[in-house]
């Protein structure tokens, strides 16, 4: 489940870091940017209400990425070496909209004094199309590699009221960063920071949740991990034990028809967990996952459009399902403020509610959310949510139907795999074949053949020809018996519900 937070945390973290690309060679924009041009008041010194967010430069080497990779974060932030300006990046260094001209000077509390020189492609005032924000955005540098990425995490998202002070150069910076000091970027023992974008490691493939197909008949934790996840999509109703039997097949089947990926029992592949299958139930896990998962950056003051209010009812039932006292209506309210910071202190986020941050669910409280719904998914303690894309399926799961797919390939001594297991499955159903499935096609199953082809008239004697071969003759006898218990068993799953056994309103 690790591998599959981390690919959750990436789509989020994206649209937070979306924000200052560092990169000299943006220095002519300096050019055209004049103090009467860009100045937003008439007059200086002025107060004013920002939305301030925070940024780093990456280093190859981390113990983390914000994205997943090294390569991902230098996308999202530049090479990390120069602000939109020319100026070499220091902390505190300001990412300002293009209202703001570079050098202009502002006062944040808790910051220090520190001037803009950056721009980024989120950090908007609040009048451009773009803006999620009820205040101009501002973006603060916070430093290298994971020390920097740490400060940033920790600041998230803040509603600060800052002085402006426009261009003076008779003021002079102070800027106080936690324990920033000038060569942090040495002292972290990284490497060179590449010369251009083509020069970044390329990115590393995340891992699936399941890294290979697997058989009916098999058994293991993946299979365990499989029917765990069946069941929470509301596919599998069996017994969680880790062995691939009828009913986590017929689990699988119900999953690839409510998808799409087959259309009946008879098809090619139906039942099987192979690539197709992986790759939708992955997606599906992760969507019902996100449907639990709201956007970073929410607070009282930052829930006024409604996509902020799609993003702030995730929240409120994600706390709701995990025991916080919280009321799912889409509006960041004192009650959601209040869960959130109970979730804050529960979680080692903050130790009190005096901390910046205290009710506002930033990156550092996502990420601590994201892990604690992967953790009580995986513990069984909240459930994903439930939603068939087809109601048959939802009958069919309730009545506890089974059906067997046909076998589709030829076989004789000599052959092995998962279709030779399969075809000894078969037999020992009908009393054929005395040993347990081997998957190997050896003389026992050679005789078992040959007794199901004589019982058949399909063979008179052993000596006759293909006597023992499951060919195209036998194997068609043998899909017909299959396709006969599977009318049977529908039948009785028919009665089943029209006796009403099963309720489908439930």
């Amino acid at each position: 489940m690790k591998n599959k937070t981390v690919l959750a945390l990436f789509i989020i973290f994206a649209q937070f870091l979306n924000f200052a690309f560092l990169d000299a060679g943006l220095s002519t924009l300096s050019n055209i940017e004049t103090k009467d041009a860009f100045a937003s008041e008439s007059s200086y010194p002025y107060e004013k209400t920002f939305s301030i967010s925070a940024y780093y430069s990456p280093l190859p080497g981390q113990s983390h990425y914000v994205t997943g990779s090294y390569a991902s974060d230098i996308r999202l932030n530049g090479r990390g070496t120069n602000g939109a300006d020319g100026t070499p990046v220091y902390a505190g260094m300001i990412a300002a909209p293009k209202t703001y001209a570079f050098g202009t000077k502002l006062y944040i509390p808790g910051v220090g004094m520190t001037a803009v020189h950056d721009r980024g492609g989120a950090i908007v005032d609040v009048t451009d199309e773009r803006s999620r924000h009820k205040y101009d955005r501002l973006d603060i540098w916070m430093g290298y590699g994971d020390k920097g990425l740490t400060r940033a995490l920790n600041w998230g998202l803040k509603t600060v009221e800052v002085t402006v002070y426009g261009i003076d150069a008779t003021i002079d910076e102070n800027v106080v960063i936690g324990d920033y000091t000038p060569d942090e970027k040495n002292n972290q023992e990284y490497y060179y920071i590449p010369e251009y974008y083509e020069d970044v490691p390329a990115e590393a493939v995340p891992e699936r949740l399941f890294s290979e197909d697997l058989w009916y008949l098999s058994e293991g934790d993946d299979v365990r991990n499989l029917q765990e996840y069946l069941e929470k999509l509301g596919y599998f109703t069996g017994i969680v034990n880790g062995y691939f039997g009828d009913e986590t097949r017929m689990a699988i089947y119900l999953f690839q028809k409510d998808r799409g990926l087959v259309d009946s029992i008879a098809d090619l592949g139906a039942g099987h967990f192979g690539p197709g299958t992986r790759e939708a139930l992955e997606k599906e896990i992760l969507s019902r996952k996100e449907e639990l998962t709201p956007r970073m950056n929410l607070g009282p003051s930052e829930s006024d459009s409604d996509s902020d209010s799609d993003s702030v009812k995730k929240l409120q039932k994600a706390l709701s399902l995990l025991g916080y006292d919280v009321v799912v209506s889409g509006e960041y309210d004192e009650a959601t403020e209040k869960a959130v910071l109970e979730f804050q202190i529960d979680s080692d986020v903050l130790a009190n509610a005096s901390e910046y941050g205290a009710g506002y669910f930033g990156p550092k409280t996502l990420s601590s959310l994201v892990l604690k719904i992967d953790q009580s998914i995986s513990g069984g303690k909240i459930e994903i949510p439930v939603a068939y894309a087809n109601d048959e399926i939802g009958v069919i799961v309730k009545s506890r139907q089974v059906l067997t797919p046909p076998l589709h390939d030829d076989l004789k001594i000599g052959d092995s795999g998962p279709e030779v297991k399969r075809l000894q499955q078969e037999l020992k159903n009908l009393g054929l074949l005395r040993i347990d499935p081997t998957g190997n096609y050896g003389e026992v199953t050679e005789h078992a053949i040959f007794k199901f082809q004589q019982i058949h008239g399909l063979v008179d004697q052993k000596s006759s020809q293909y006597a023992g071969v499951f060919g195209a003759s036998t194997r068609s006898k043998m899909n017909e018996i299959i396709a006969e218990k599977n009318y049977y068993n529908k039948k009785i799953s028919e009665k089943r519900i029209s006796k009403g056994q099963v309720a489908l309103n439930d």
